[in-house]
């Protein structure tokens, strides 16, 4: 929760890579809590990143029952 209330602080401004780091980094937050936000989060970071590996993690999360 700390780690997302902290995220919020520093999103302003941020695009790109940046922005699509941010999303991966509130995505395991939300996991990490069993949030279903998480899923929406996933879904950001498939549109806005070009890391392969942080796509899969999100493909990974949202293939899960909860995200459906």
């Amino acid at each position: 929760e700390r780690v997302l209330r902290d995220l919020q602080t520093v999103r302003s401004g941020l695009s790109g890579a940046q922005l699509a780091m941010w999303h991966f980094v509130e995505m395991n937050a939300y996991a990490n809590l069993g949030e279903i936000a998480g899923c929406r989060a996933a879904r950001d970071v498939i549109r806005l990143s070009s890391n392969r590996d942080h796509i899969s993690t999100a493909n990974l999360m949202l293939s899960e029952e909860r995200c459906r």
